[in-house]
């Protein structure tokens, strides 16, 4: 068992000190990572 807080617990806490529980309920698309992960600057190539 790992030392401290649950996350969960402190995301919870946080959204509730802030008013935004709501965003908790919000189930979001997930991203679509399958492009170019970087940009090469053509004057830094050798």
């Amino acid at each position: 068992m790992l030392n401290g807080p649950c996350s969960w617990q402190l995301i919870y806490e946080r959204l509730t000190n802030i008013g935004q529980t709501d965003k908790l309920k919000n189930i979001n698309a997930p991203k679509d990572w399958s492009g170019c992960r970087g940009f090469v600057r053509e004057d830094h190539r050798i």
